[in-house]
């Protein structure tokens, strides 16, 4: 599994980037890093320069990811899962909690919302979500459409240019066949749910249900962040994830 160090701190950070991204979601953090941390983002399996997993099922898409955390000398880390890499993040710590200092997750959803639904139906599934994310076009028109959802000089598709349709689309069905939320609820590990204000109404109501469930989590909303923090509010979110190492916020 491909992987990218930043900095070389002795307090390890994992990053796992969302449905559309790769290892690079991380790199708006670099500046931030503290010399005591290092982060450590991947290219989750299928994604970037990680070969797909052998079977499109969660233990499959799993095992690769438990494999190399394994191999870390580190005794404990923190995880920083990015959107849907949030879901991972939380699949991981059912598997290693021991491992697990603390779970960072960065605009998560609870659920798969009704406009994720569309692109699953039996029939028409995949010709919406090519029309959407396949195409320059449909690219350009939903970046248009969510305006509302991003800040002025974020693009929510500009990362699908140039991705593997076939992971992401795959990624989705799996995400999609976890079902309930309640399936995480005995995670008792530290979390930090943080989210943006102008983000999707899907997430403000998944960080609700999110702390419903989760005894050892706080959220932090970003007031000048949507759907992208890393991007958008890079700063602000550096804090929050690296406060216990630079002990300011």
């Amino acid at each position: 599994m491909y992987k990218k160090n930043y900095g070389n701190g002795k307090n390890l950070y994992i990053g796992f980037h969302g449905w559309g991204g790769d290892h690079r979601t991380f790199e708006p953090l670099i500046p931030y890093i503290p010399q005591n941390v290092t982060l450590i983002s991947v290219d989750l399996p299928g994604y970037g320069l990680t070969i797909e997993p052998i079977h499109w099922k969660l233990e499959s898409l799993l095992s690769p990811i438990l494999e190399e955390l394994t191999k870390l000398e580190t005794k404990k880390f923190s995880i920083v899962g990015n959107c849907s890499g949030a879901i991972i993040a939380l699949l991981v710590a059912q598997k290693i909690p021991e491992r697990i200092e603390k779970l960072f997750l960065i605009d998560p959803l609870a659920y798969t919302p009704w406009y994720f639904k569309i692109f699953l139906h039996r029939f028409l599934g995949k010709q919406a979500y090519n029309a959407t994310f396949n195409t320059s076009f449909g690219r350009w028109l939903t970046n248009l459409s969510l305006k509302h959802r991003r800040t002025k000089d974020s693009n929510l598709t500009s990362s699908f240019k140039s991705i593997n349709h076939k992971t992401v689309y795959q990624y989705l069905r799996l995400l999609d066949s976890i079902g309930d939320y309640n399936l995480f609820r005995e995670i008792t590990i530290p979390i930090k749910i943080i989210y943006g204000a102008k983000t999707f109404k899907s997430v403000h109501k998944s960080v609700l249900l999110w702390l419903k469930i989760f005894p050892n989590s706080e959220s932090y909303k970003l007031s000048n962040a949507a759907h992208l923090p890393l991007e958008e509010a890079t700063e602000e979110i550096s804090q929050l994830l690296f406060f216990k190492e630079t002990g300011n916020l």
